[in-house]
This record gives C-alpha cells, sequence and structure tokens, in this order.
C-alpha cells in the first residue's frame, strides 16, 4: 500500500534541459556528472523554458528544473540599488544563475520571472573577462573610496540566487572564490540563507570573498523562508567561516513586521551577539521589507495566503522597524552597522 505521505511531485532537477551550445562545457559536464539520474534534455535557448507564459510558478517550486544555458552579453551590469555596496566607490553586479532552491514568501524573485526553474549559466570565464577588462580600463587612475584610499571593485553575485546553496551541484562559488585569490583588486560578496559551507574550497580563505548571511528569528524562518535552514544551522555556519578566516557580514534584512516581533528580533540579537562578537564581523547590515509595486503585486496574486502582502492595520510597521533598529544598536558598534531606510 502507498503512503498517503509520498509526493506525487518528481526530486528537484530530476530534469536538466541543456543549450546545444554549451553541451560540453567543462562546467555543463561537472553538474551533469553530479545528478547522474537526472533526464538530460537539449534545447536551442533557455528562454524557450524559463520565460514562457502561463507557467505556474508555486507549482514548480514543488519540482524544480535545472537548466543549463550560456549568458549572452552584458556579462557584468552597474550597481542596482536594491544591492548594498559596503562603502565601495566602484560596484558592480553579476547574474550567474537566476531562480533560488529557497521559497521565501518576500523574495522578490517571484514577482521578477514567470519560472521557478533554475537557470545556472556556465560560461562564467566570459564574465571574468569582461571583469578583467573593466579593471584593466585605466591602470593609472587606481579604484579609491571616497576618503581616497586605495578600494577594490565591489562585485555582487547573488542578487538573483543563492550560489552557497547551490554549490553543491554546480560549485560556481568555488570558481569565484579562485577569481578572489587571482584578483586582489576585487572584493566579492555572496548572500545566502545556507547552512553549510563545507563545499567551499579549504583555507586559506580569500580575503576579498565576503560571506554574508540574511538571519531572521526562528518563527519568521518558518513562517516564510520555506525549505531554507532555521537559524541554528546558519550560526553554526557562520562559526565555521570565521574560524576559517573568511571575512562575514550579518545581514538582518528583511526585518519583518508583526505582532510580537519587536520582541523577537531583540531575542533574536541577544541570541547571535552573545555567540559572534559583532567586531568579529566585517559589518552587519539590517533593512525593512521592501519590494517593487509591480512584484508586490503579481506575488499578491500569486500569494493570496501570504499576510506579507495583506499588512495588518494593526500593526505599525514604520514604529516597529525603528524600535528594532534601536535594540540592534546596543549589539553593534558605531561603524559597524548599515541600515536601509
Amino acid at each position: 500500500m502507498l503512503s498517503s505521505k509520498k509526493s506525487c511531485f518528481a526530486n528537484p532537477f530530476s530534469h536538466i534541459y541543456i543549450e546545444h551550445a554549451i553541451r560540453h562545457h567543462p562546467t555543463t559536464l561537472r553538474i551533469i556528472n553530479g545528478l547522474p539520474r537526472a533526464t538530460i534534455l537539449e534545447i536551442a535557448s533557455y528562454k524557450h523554458i524559463f520565460n514562457r507564459g502561463k507557467q505556474n510558478f508555486e507549482l514548480q517550486k514543488k519540482s524544480p528544473k535545472l537548466i543549463l544555458a550560456q549568458k549572452q552579453p552584458p556579462f557584468v551590469y552597474p550597481f542596482s540599488q536594491n544591492c548594498q555596496q559596503a562603502g565601495f566607490k566602484q560596484a558592480v553586479y553579476v547574474t550567474p544563475a537566476l531562480g533560488c532552491r529557497f521559497n521565501c514568501d518576500f523574495c522578490f524573485l517571484h514577482g521578477m520571472y514567470n519560472s521557478a526553474n533554475l537557470v545556472v549559466f556556465v560560461n562564467t570565464e566570459d564574465v571574468f573577462a569582461e571583469l578583467n577588462a573593466i579593471l584593466n580600463s585605466s591602470p593609472s587612475s587606481p579604484l579609491l573610496s571616497p576618503t581616497g584610499d586605495h578600494c577594490p571593485l565591489f562585485v555582487s553575485i547573488s542578487y538573483e540566487t543563492d550560489l552557497i546553496a547551490l554549490e553543491s551541484i554546480c560549485g560556481l562559488a568555488g570558481d569565484w572564490i579562485e577569481f578572489c585569490r587571482q584578483h586582489p583588486n576585487v572584493f566579492v560578496e555572496c548572500r545566502t540563507r545556507s547552512g553549510q559551507i563545507k563545499q567551499l574550497s579549504s583555507p586559506p580563505s580569500p580575503g576579498n570573498f565576503l560571506l554574508a548571511w540574511s538571519l531572521n528569528p526562528d518563527e519568521v524562518i518558518r513562517r516564510y523562508e520555506h525549505g531554507a535552514p532555521g537559524l541554528e544551522k546558519r550560526l553554526t555556519a557562520v562559526d565555521a567561516a570565521l574560524s576559517e578566516g573568511w571575512p562575514v557580514r550579518i545581514c538582518f534584512d528583511p526585518i519583518l513586521p508583526g505582532p510580537g516581533f519587536e520582541k523577537r528580533y531583540s531575542q533574536l540579537f541577544e541570541t547571535v551577539f552573545s555567540r559572534i562578537p559583532a567586531d568579529s564581523l566585517f559589518d552587519v547590515t539590517a533593512g525593512p521589507f521592501r519590494m517593487g509595486k509591480d512584484f508586490f503585486k503579481r506575488i499578491r496574486r500569486q500569494r493570496p495566503w501570504c499576510d506579507l502582502f495583506y499588512p495588518s492595520e494593526n500593526v505599525d510597521s514604520t514604529t516597529t522597524y525603528s524600535a528594532i533598529l534601536q535594540r540592534l544598536c546596543d549589539f553593534v558598534p558605531e561603524g559597524k552597522l548599515v541600515v536601509w531606510e
């Protein structure tokens, strides 16, 4: 007799769509060798699968497929106002992948894409070549910080994905780490909700590859961050990263308003900073729940059950956020805290 608990959906990445042009690319071969049971389907362009209309994002999240593609120019984008620049004067972002293994209710990707399938661009060497061109474009004029000091080029690589969570499958974070070792004039930020870093390269860790963990109270994680590791697993990963010499950023972002959330975030700060001294971190960032109007409306239609998109009149989110920030200041030294308004 079949168990009623058995899912009717195939396992994640049961099928891999591969563009003809990169069928034999080394990264493609590395990925498919790690997923030997997956069904391989060749396609002309990832857009034929990823961009088609009338897809059901919620159903696809239950059994996402993997799409391996060749990134086309441009490979590097001007810095988005939605990314944190960390005080660097020159900053860019790249998109090594589209989509995420996790399923957070507040993620803007639900409003940006029709598909919950995951696209991985395998031709990272082309991204590196464009970054090298930027770095070499004015060799007589070094990149400078606002204070006039030498400052690397800041590169955000996890704006539309979580590379650390994908590392056991794709290995792209490892490629970026090696790039950082060879290019001390770049500073790469990789954001994650992952609970482990064992797939990353062995120490010594490059000082210009920043691991940035997004943290929330466990109740928020259980309620809104579906599929993501709990707080304890993330803190264990942070501990391991610091002990191995990685620069680490802690992100309380987004801070979500709700009944009793002021107390929950206060408890979160106590838990985090009783275990991880703030002065051992690169910095700490905080920001409210924010999203473009069009994405907000689209996700609200997709997820009518999610109260984040139907804010309660009984919750003063501005006052709650201000109180939470004030409490955070009790734990983080001046100069270490970066706040989004």
